[in-house]
C-alpha cells in the first residue's frame, strides 16, 4: 500500500418509484499519508534449481509475488546482490565461492518494513558429476554408500570391478575386481552381502560388504526345458532373510527361478515361474515377489 487518495462511494436503490435518482449516490474522498506498507513476499520458483559444483558465478532468477525495489534475494540467510525486475521477478548473483561443495541452499526473499518480511524458502541443490561408467548401481542404506559395477570397457577406473561412492562427498573408492562383465547388483536384506551378476562369466558373485572382499563366485547352471549349461542372468533379486538364495531370470522364455547357493555351487529350485511371466523380480517378503 502506498500514500494517495482513497475515494469511497455509496449508493441506494428502492423498489418503489423514485422521482429524483440523481441523489441516490454520493462520493467521499480521504487522503492517505505515511510511508509505503509493503506486501509479504512469496517465492514460487527459482531458476536454475540445480547448479554443478565448481561452476562459475551464476545468475539466479527468482519468481513470485510481492517483490519491491527494496526486496533482496537471500542465500541461507545471506543477502545476494539483487536486481529488481518487476513485482513478480528478481535476479540475483550467486558467487562461485558459494557453489564449490555438494549440498543445498535455501533461497528466500526479504522485503523491508513497514509490512514486508522474509518469505519461505525454496531449495537450490548443488550437485557433482562423477565419471563412473556403471553397468548397475545399488544404494546401501546401512553405510549410505552407492555401489557401482563397472564394465570391462571402463578405462579411467579399472573395468570388471566394483567401486563404492560416498554421495555426501562425491568420492569414489578403490576398484575391487569382481569378475567378467558385472551388470547386475542386489543387496541382501541384512546388508551383509551384495550379489553381482556376471554376464561374461555366466556366474553369480557374492561381495562381503562388511570386510569389502569377494566371498564366492558360482556358475549359474540351468536345466530348464531339457537344456543344460551355464547361463548369464538378465535380472537378479536377493531373497529376504537369507544370504544364499537369489531370484534369477536368465531368459524371458524360461521365467524366473530361485537359485540356492551351497558352497561353490548353486541349484535352481524345482518350481520356476511360467514362461514370459515378467522381468526384474522385486520381493515383498521372503515368500513373494512381483515381476
Amino acid at each position: 500500500m502506498v500514500a494517495g487518495s482513497l475515494t469511497m462511494m455509496g449508493s441506494v436503490s428502492s423498489v418503489s418509484f423514485d422521482p429524483v435518482s440523481s441523489n441516490n449516490q454520493a462520493n467521499a474522498g480521504t487522503a492517505m499519508t505515511g510511508n509505503a506498507f509493503n506486501a509479504a513476499p512469496k517465492v514460487t520458483q527459482i531458476s536454475p534449481s540445480l547448479i554443478q559444483t565448481g561452476s562459475a558465478t551464476t545468475t539466479l532468477t527468482v519468481d513470485g509475488n510481492g517483490f519491491t525495489s527494496g526486496s533482496s534475494v537471500w542465500w541461507n540467510g545471506q543477502a545476494l546482490p539483487t536486481t529488481f525486475v518487476r513485482a513478480g521477478q528478481m535476479t540475483a548473483t550467486v558467487d562461485s565461492s558459494l557453489i564449490q561443495n555438494l549440498g543445498w541452499a535455501q533461497i528466500s526473499v526479504t522485503t523491508p518494513t513497514p509490512g514486508g518480511r522474509q518469505s519461505a524458502g525454496l531449495p537450490l541443490h548443488i550437485y557433482q558429476l562423477l565419471n563412473v561408467p556403471a553397468n548397475a548401481i545399488s544404494f546401501d542404506p546401512f553405510t549410505r554408500k552407492i555401489y557401482a559395477a563397472l564394465p570391462s570397457t571402463s578405462t579411467d577406473i579399472t573395468g570388471n570391478s566394483l567401486v563404492a561412492i560416498d554421495p555426501a562427498t562425491g568420492s569414489v573408492g578403490a576398484p575391487i575386481q569382481v569378475g567378467s562383465e558385472p551388470n547386475l547388483l542386489s543387496e541382501t536384506s541384512d546388508g551383509n552381502y551384495l550379489f553381482i551378476g556376471l554376464s561374461g562369466a555366466k556366474s553369480l558373485s557374492r561381495f562381503n560388504l562388511l570386510n569389502q572382499t569377494m566371498d564366492l563366485t558360482v556358475p549359474i547352471v540351468s536345466t530348464a526345458f531339457g537344456d543344460s549349461g551355464d547361463v548369464a542372468a538378465t535380472s537378479i533379486a536377493a531373497v529376504p532373510g537369507t544370504d544364499s538364495s537369489v531370484a534369477v531370470e536368465f531368459n524371458s522364455f524360461y521365467g524366473i527361478g530361485i537359485y540356492d547357493i551351497s558352497g561353490s555351487t548353486g541349484t535352481f529350485r524345482s518350481k520356476i515361474s511360467q514362461a514370459y511371466s515378467g522381468d526384474n523380480p522385486v520381493f515383498t517378503d521372503a515368500t513373494q515377489f512381483y515381476a
